[in-house]
């Protein structure tokens, strides 16, 4: 089985990104260089946004069928899950990168935000499409410079993007194939590992709180393009258990006991398996650099 590769931003190595993490660059910046073909790759903490205003093109993610573009629209990728394109040349627009961790923070006050990543899927812009355009040249202008009240003039404009865009997936213009009862099912999952990633559960025991097998769940994040569910549940644990390394102060053992990890031997070598480090080798490797 042929794996896709992760990266960070497209082309760059693998890191974590900042909780405040938040890109945005216009949509050639990297389609053009690669003949505006995307090869399959993975993100693995951060969401995208791609703002179509003119061209077209195509969005497949994992074993889905391809979904069609038509710009002005807003083409939604969630972190890990594998995603790949082909614009026609010439296509513009922009791609907003956002951290799990920012998008969280949003969410703390409006839950109804973290839907719009709970599946890939196409928004036509439909009338909505001048404002969404002028929110992106301002998000633009705002990133470029630090003027008074910058943080809050960019969280607002961000904020902007994201409702107009619930509300645009309210409407139902999403295809039938992103839709469908496998995207439907690993949204599901996305959403309950996201609230329990810091227990034990075994995946049986989500199966059976979503109502289905286990290999019924496994085949719906194959046909994703998510992995095994294991793997994202391991994956969340890691994310968070890298990002405590890296930005806070808790010892290795506290952040075992705060993932559900009762042995901390045995989240140390959960850890070492997946970085091929130790927690604490891990942290200096950060300090150092």
């Amino acid at each position: 089985m042929t794996h896709s590769p992760t990266f960070f931003l497209y082309g760059e190595a693998p890191q974590v990104a900042g909780a405040d993490f938040l890109h945005l660059e216009p949509l050639d910046a990297r389609s053009r260089p690669a003949q505006w073909h995307i090869t399959p790759h993975r993100h693995e903490d951060l969401h995208h946004i791609f703002m179509l205003s003119s061209g077209a093109g195509h969005m497949r993610c994992g074993n889905a069928h391809a979904i069609s573009a038509l710009a002005p629209c807003l083409l939604m990728v969630p972190a890990r899950a594998e995603h790949a394109f082909s614009f026609v040349p010439e296509t513009t627009g922009h791609v907003l990168t956002i951290s799990e961790a920012f998008l969280g923070g949003l969410c703390s006050t409006d839950g109804e935000l973290a839907a719009l990543f709970a599946a890939a899927r196409v928004l036509g812009a439909g009338n909505e499409a001048e404002a969404l355009v002028g929110y992106f040249a301002r998000l633009a202008r705002e990133l470029a410079w630090r003027a008074p009240g910058h943080a809050s003039a960019v969280k607002a404009t961000l904020l902007h993007i994201l409702v107009t865009a619930l509300r645009l997936e309210q409407q139902d213009i999403t295809p039938p194939e992103a839709g469908s009862s496998d995207a439907r099912l690993v949204a599901r999952l996305r959403e309950r590992i996201e609230a329990r990633f810091r227990t034990q559960d075994s995946i049986g025991t989500y199966a059976a709180a979503l109502g289905v097998s286990v290999s019924r769940l496994r085949t719906a994040c194959r046909q994703q393009g998510c992995g095994a569910p294991l793997d994202m549940l391991q994956a969340r644990r890691l994310l968070e258990a890298k990002r405590a390394l890296i930005y806070g102060l808790t010892s290795v053992s506290e952040i075992a006991f705060s993932l559900g990890y009762e042995d901390v031997s045995y989240f140390v070598r959960f850890f070492r398996q997946s970085e091929g480090v130790s927690p604490r080798r891990f942290r200096l490797m950060r300090v150092e650099k």
